[in-house]
């Protein structure tokens, strides 16, 4: 069904790119008549040859403008194999349109790239239509359509529009077009619109649109044959209107595998994203292709695509790309190994997590949660040093019990080691891991590693996980000769951090060796000094 369709409608995107002044007709009776009945007139309209063309335009305090309505649709009437003529007509045709200048009041600024505000002024940078287009046969049908468009003042403008007339009124007319064009297609025909798209280069992204709009298989196959237009401004609409209106026919996949080798980026980059959208396993091969192209942007979006799709046998070209130069595709393929979740990945985004770039190598922290493979557990708890809390949310994607697991159990000496660490994220990153993992081992160790003054109170927020009263603890006790030499030696932030920490456990031992830094130059220890001396005698020192 898919072949004989495919066929059929190339036979009849042929048939009507022929289309000059003559109505469209089907020759081949094995053809669906249903799915093509919007290309023909609607019956009431069948024997109409002529038409006398009525527009009627007005602009308010824009004055006498004139937009090209009138030789538009008459070339539209044409096409559908209509005269236009004063006498003698078969139906009458009806345009009005009414439009208003929009402004605003932009700021003025001096010549030049350091240009500086000198000024304001209001500028008509916008416009509006409305209106309607109607067919009234003299057999007494009428059939009528509305028109809208508009054109917002933009924010910043590059050229003057200092009065009504100078407003952009084509801008809304071009907005308009697509209902234009859509009325001309359900009342006689695809040709107009054909017409349209071939001859009004301006006008084509608008005949494009209607194309989209319509959403038959005969207007779905014009769009696909512009996806090799020689302008890429067309092919770039024809993607767009694909995307936002035909994107569920399956039918899209095959023209989308082809505009992969494009030669406008922008187009291989919007293919590859709408076959991932598709999410069609057959566009799996042509996509791990594209993995090679020259562009970043297409290789970002070609991984993404592979991501969306799951299909294991994109894994072996997405782990090559953890290499790629692009930090971005880099990270690209760190999600789409994740969203695929095949085991092979494992080990590539571990070492992933490695990655100069921390774009990269938290995308790796991410993907390995999405794989849910529980072989991603040691690496991402060691991955806490760097990672902390996203590491733990990776972790609990796999396990909400890995605190418990014996990967983590074996992790404790790590993170106590690294409480000695001279980073002061790495030794604040260690204190979470730990406070996470609550292994009575690593108290005591964390009640020592308050002798740094940076991130002093981070580490003591997590002992107070362990325990509120960790200061009044056998432990703190032990500590305490710790933080004394601590007071002794030439590092002024260890010396402070010790007179914090002594000031916490209150041991009468630390009174000497406080006193002796009442003598001290340095305003801050000799200030923390007498704080802590009072706090642990109850008498106020100097």
């Amino acid at each position: 069904m898919y072949l004989k369709s495919h066929f059929l409608g190339f036979i009849v995107v042929l048939i009507c790119m022929n289309i000059k002044a003559q109505k469209v007709t089907i020759e081949n009776d094995s053809v669906n008549q249903t799915e093509y009945t919007g290309m023909q007139r609607k019956p009431e309209l069948t024997n109409v040859r002529s038409a006398k063309l009525i527009v009627n335009q007005t602009f308010g305090e824009a004055g006498k403008i004139r937009l090209p309505v009138y030789d538009i649709v008459e070339q539209l009437l044409q096409s559908a194999g209509i005269e236009v003529v004063k006498n003698n007509y078969d139906m009458l045709v009806y345009i009005d349109l009414e439009g208003q200048a929009e402004g605003r009041d932009y700021t003025v600024v001096s010549p030049g790239p350091q240009g500086q505000p000198i000024g304001s002024s209001f500028e008509y940078s916008g416009a509006t239509l409305k209106g309607s287009i109607r067919f009234e046969t003299v057999n007494g049908a009428k059939y009528d359509q509305k028109l809208y468009g508009t054109v917002t003042p933009p924010s910043h403008i590059s050229a003057s529009y200092p009065k009504p007339k100078n407003a952009p009124f084509i801008g809304a007319l071009h907005e308009s077009l697509p209902s234009i064009y859509e009325f001309f297609y359900y009342y006689l025909g695809l040709a107009p619109v054909i017409y349209a798209m071939n001859e009004y280069s301006m006008y084509r992204p608008a005949a494009i649109e209607a194309l989209g709009n319509i959403g038959h298989i005969q207007t779905y196959y014009l769009l696909i044959s512009l996806l090799k237009d020689p302008d890429n401004n067309i092919r770039r609409a024809a993607l767009n209107t694909l995307e936002h209106k035909m994107l569920n026919d399956f039918r899209a996949v095959t023209p989308l595998i082809s505009a992969l080798k494009d030669e406008d980026s922008f187009v291989r980059q919007n293919a590859a994203r709408l076959l991932g959208e598709k999410g069609d396993p057959e566009a799996v091969e042509p996509l791990i292709i594209a993995l090679k192209d020259q562009d970043n942007d297409v290789r970002i979006e070609t991984a993404t695509a592979l991501g969306r799709i799951k299909d294991n046998r994109a894994v072996a070209a997405l782990v090559i790309t953890l290499k790629d130069p692009y930090i971005y595709v880099r990270s690209a393929s760190c999600g789409a190994l994740g969203n695929i979740g095949d085991s092979q990945a494992i080990g590539p985004l571990s070492e992933a997590l490695r990655d100069s770039e921390s774009f990269v190598s938290f995308a790796a922290v991410e993907a390995l949660g999405k794989t849910k493979d529980k072989r991603a557990i040691e690496p991402l708890i060691q991955g806490m040093l760097y990672f902390g809390y996203d590491a733990k949310k990776a972790l609990e994607e796999i396990d909400p019990e890995w605190e418990v697991s014996e990967y983590a159990r074996n992790a404790v000496q790590y993170f106590i080691d690294s409480l000695s660490s001279l980073d002061k994220d790495i030794r604040e990153s260690a204190a979470y891991a730990l406070g996470l993992l609550k292994d009575d081992r690593a108290f005591e160790p964390l009640i020592l590693a308050l002798r740094k003054r940076q991130g002093f109170d981070y580490i003591e927020s997590i002992l107070k996980t362990f325990n509120p009263q960790w200061y009044s603890t056998e432990a703190a006790e032990r500590s305490v000769p710790y933080f004394i030499e601590g007071l002794k030696g030439q590092d002024r932030d260890a010396c402070i951090a010790s007179i914090w920490a002594l000031n916490r456990i209150k041991d009468r031992r630390a009174i000497e060796p406080l006193v002796d830094l009442l003598k001290s130059e340095d305003n801050t220890i000799r200030e923390s000094a007498a704080f802590t001396l009072e706090k642990i005698t109850g008498k106020k020192y100097p």
